[in-house]
């Protein structure tokens, strides 16, 4: 039995940017070669790092290739081009392979891939096909239908064999929109982290303010202008550090940031890092900071939160990141806050006891060795995959 996992096409795997999909399928790959054939579909690079399994590449022109905003029209372009592209390729292999397993992690590539293969029912469904649903809420709960984006989602969720959802409030989701339970082919899988990238680094606190990170694409949804608005008293009392990384999705919304950072005397205070590589470079810069913060408005599953976990740092967290966490244990090193002022005042008491920062980050680290390591995720993968 082979496993085919396929790469969105958004960014070559291993990824070199901080790719949340890309990075879940370069862990999946390298916990399931231990057991099983692998082979990994993925966009074609001239400089892949390395990854332990054949690759079948599909070949992009660099234009499309370049970074772009973030849902552009070279964007959308990008994903039509490489999910078209991908379904040829998957009709040839669905025909070669028996007993196989394709596992599906975009929406237009899961869409693209099945109405090709099986159009007219030329083909017969000798293959299992998964569905690993990366988006958050994909329908608009006021008017209980489908956003008009996710409408690929829901074929690709009709369709496929079994759905992996990153949390239970998903599968509720899921269960709600389709009125019935999908109970035999909808499952509750959370991502997980590798601990042995995210650790903690010893390091001399040779400044006694609180360094709060935060670490996101830059755009509305992330919420990194409030997160600065409610810390911006302790800011200018020079009490704490904030300094946020991720790609810059949004240059108007960046702009917004930058205006509120001059116009209130913060720069010495506030900064932005730019866009991290994940991994070694990414986690020196978690290793900088005492705190995790994020105010985020949507999350399908708060990787980075756990990514700081694992690297020794207490997380301050919005509500939003509860349902996408529902699917783990609780833990006494993540805080969860309702408005502004929970915010605030999580992170006063933070400032006020650094016996608690040591305290909870130790909890933290231990928290995912026991929950969230890759190899404990990928066996749950493997339970049902196979």
């Amino acid at each position: 039995m082979n496993i085919f996992e396929i790469s969105t096409g958004f960014t070559p795997v291993p990824a070199q940017i901080g790719a949340a999909t890309e990075i879940v399928v370069e862990n999946l790959i390298r916990n399931f070669t231990k057991k099983n054939d692998i082979t990994l579909i993925d966009v074609n690079n001239d400089d892949r790092g390395t990854i332990d399994c054949p690759v079948k590449e599909i070949k992009m022109s660099r234009w499309l290739m370049k970074p772009s905003a973030f849902l552009s029209f070279k964007h959308k372009l990008k994903r039509v081009v490489y999910s078209s592209k991908l379904a040829l390729l998957i009709k040839k292999l669905s025909k070669k392979e028996t007993g196989s397993i394709f596992h599906f992690h975009n929406q237009y590539n899961f869409a693209f891939s099945y109405a090709w293969t099986f159009l007219f029912r030329k083909n017969k469904h000798t293959n299992k096909w998964i569905y690993t649903v990366h988006s958050n809420l994909w329908f608009d709960e006021k008017e209980n239908k489908p956003r008009r984006k996710h409408y690929l989602e829901i074929y690709s969720i009709r369709r496929a064999d079994i759905v992996i959802c990153l949390n239970p409030q998903l599968k509720e989701n899921i269960k709600h929109y389709f009125k019935q339970s999908l109970s035999g082919k909808t499952v509750v899988i959370p991502n997980g982290v590798d601990h042995t990238v995210y650790f903690p680094i010893q390091k001399e606190k040779t400044d006694n303010r609180l360094k709060i990170l935060n670490i996101g694409s830059v755009y509305e949804g992330k919420n990194q202008l409030k997160s600065i608005e409610i810390l911006s008293p302790l800011l200018k009392s020079n009490d704490c550090l904030f300094y946020f990384a991720g790609a810059n999705v949004n240059p108007a919304y960046m702009e917004q940031i930058n205006s509120y950072i001059k116009s209130n005397g913060l720069e010495s205070n506030v900064s932005y890092l730019g866009e991290i590589p994940p991994g070694e470079d990414l986690n020196k810069i978690y290793n900088t900071a005492d705190l995790f913060l994020s105010n985020s408005k949507s999350e399908s599953f708060g990787l980075v939160a756990l990514e700081a976990l694992a690297t020794g740092i207490p997380a301050i967290l919005s509500q939003t990141f509860q349902a996408s966490l529902k699917g783990l244990p609780p833990t006494e090193a993540i805080s969860f806050c309702n408005d502004d002022n929970d915010f605030y005042l999580s992170v006063k008491s933070f400032m006020e006891n650094n016996d608690k920062l040591e305290t909870f980050g130790i909890a933290g680290r231990k928290y995912i060795e026991t929950f969230c390591s890759w190899e404990k995720i990928a066996l749950q993968h493997e339970k049902i995959l196979i």
